[in-house]
Parts: structure tokens; sequence; C-alpha cells
């Protein structure tokens, strides 16, 4: 961010800021031109501010977060997509969402453009992990899942586990067909 001089507004002086391209924040650059080294700060800053501040009290992980959640949609990276999924479940062991949240919105976006076995069956696990484990409180996960599935446009059958498929079967899908 760049500091333009001092600007006079209703008599008061204050400092405006305007984002340039050679300042814009690491997460947007890395989503138009991935630099490893860049990434490697990036993320390195995050998890040392995640420690220092405690688990979802950080607001450059909550942006991490959101650059795996849009990175990860059209770019394979296991090792990045694993720190990802644990910390998301681990922020959100300790209720906080916001990972989780964003990881969800990978699944549910990222699989539309590009199927993988692997990620639908990580994705079925936490959406039954969170009903589960919030007694069908949160249900944010759900309906992501049946975001997936009502919006993509592959037609290719995907099979829903048992339990899922009960619940989007309940009037749980009314309630979401309700709103559009």
């Amino acid at each position: 961010m760049s500091v333009s001089p001092l600007c006079k507004n209703n008599g008061i002086m204050q400092k405006v800021h305007r984002y340039t391209k050679t300042n814009e924040h690491p997460s947007h650059s890395l989503l138009r031109v991935f630099n490893q080294a860049e990434y490697d700060s990036f993320r390195n800053k995050c998890f040392r501010e995640r420690r220092t501040m405690g688990v979802g009290k950080s607001q450059n992980m909550n942006t991490l977060f959101r650059f795996w959640s849009y990175y990860l949609r059209t770019n394979t990276n296991a090792q990045m997509y694993t720190e990802f999924k644990f910390l998301a479940e681990e922020d959100s062991e300790m209720h906080y969402k916001y990972g989780s949240e964003c990881l969800f919105r990978c699944w549910s976006y990222g699989l539309e453009n590009e199927f993988s076995a692997s990620m639908y069956s990580d994705f079925e696990h936490s959406v039954i992990r969170q009903y589960k484990y919030t007694n069908g409180m949160e249900t944010y996960g759900l309906e992501k899942m049946w975001a997936f599935h009502y919006y993509r446009k592959d037609e290719r059958v995907i099979r829903v586990n048992d339990e899922i498929q009960a619940l989007l079967d309940s009037n749980f899908t009314q309630k979401l067909e309700s709103l559009l």
C-alpha cells in the first residue's frame, strides 16, 4: 500500500491510502502469478501470527484460508491442501469456523471445475463430521454439498454418502430450495 500526500478533507488532515500493483497484498499477487518464495514468506508470516495470537484470532491466517480456498479450486498442491484441511479442522474444533467455511467453498466450487474422488470423499467426511459434531446446528457444509450437486453442470452420476443423502432428502432440501 502506498501513501499519497496528506489531503485536506473538511478541514481535517488525513492520509489517503491506495493500493499499487507493486505493493498489493501477497494473497492477491499469488492468485495472479504464483511464486513459491513469495508464498512461503506469506505462509510463514501467517503461521507465526497464528502461533502468537492463537487459533482463530489471526487476520493473516484468515487471509491464508481465503487464498487457499481460491487457489486450490484450480490448482493441485498436495502439501497446501493437507495444511489447509488440517488447520481448518483444528480451528473448527476450537469453535472458529472461518477456515472450515473456506474449505467447504473450495470443495463446492472446485469440484464443479474438476472432479476429484478423493477431494469429494474429504468433502463428504467433513460434512458429516460438522453435522454430527454440532448436533445438526451447523449446516454450512451440508449447504455447500447441496449447492455442489444442485449447480454442477457435469452430468456424471456421483454416489452420495447415505447419511448425507438422508439429510438432503429431509426437509432441509425443501428449505434451501424455498430460498431460491
